[in-house]
């Protein structure tokens, strides 16, 4: 087979491929650049009250870990257990609660009667901003465990809808 092409031609059309070569090779190196994230949510702040929970039939609140230890020992229980923090006011939010377990962390808070937000570390990494994603189900018993032991609740929805929901039965009694 014969090489139909020149010198100069194959020279030209090698350069263009190279140079073409080192624009997508640049292109590839912004984009790196560009990729490094960055979570706005850099340092959480000291809990302003820890609980031990024990979850199963009946969630188990412990505010005191020697408690939980007394109690891990008595009935044998290894699985299960989280640590909860109330953070007060994070990433915008009122009542963030950080959960752990022996596998993971997340942040949780309150938002109405139907459910909870979740802090999402990714995706508010990669947009730079706070992203909570909203999921159906409820908080109450971990906010009620808090406040039966003293804390506080900067924005209490289940306190508030527990007073919606008196004002409403006492509301019916009178008409009955």
């Amino acid at each position: 087979m014969e090489n139909i092409f020149s010198k100069e031609l194959k020279q030209t059309i090698n350069q263009i491929k190279e140079e073409e070569q080192e624009k997508l090779r640049k292109i590839h190196e912004l984009r790196k650049e560009e990729i490094t994230y960055k979570n706005p949510l850099k340092i959480l702040p000291k809990p302003i009250k820890r609980l031990y929970d024990i979850r199963g039939l009946n969630s188990i609140y412990f505010d005191d870990e020697q408690d939980l230890l007394n109690y891990i020992k008595e009935n044998r229980i290894y699985q299960n257990i989280y640590v909860i923090d109330y953070l007060g006011s994070v990433a915008d939010r009122e009542d963030v609660f950080k959960v752990t377990s022996a596998n993971s962390s997340k942040l949780y808070t309150p938002i109405d009667r139907d459910g909870y937000a979740t802090y999402n570390e990714e995706r508010s990494s990669k947009s730079g901003k706070y992203i909570w994603e909203y999921e159906y189900g409820s908080m109450k018993d971990i906010c009620l465990a808090f406040k039966n032991v003293g804390v506080i609740l900067n924005n209490d929805i289940y306190g508030k809808l527990d007073e919606e929901y008196e004002m409403i039965n006492k509301i019916f009694r009178k008409k009955i």
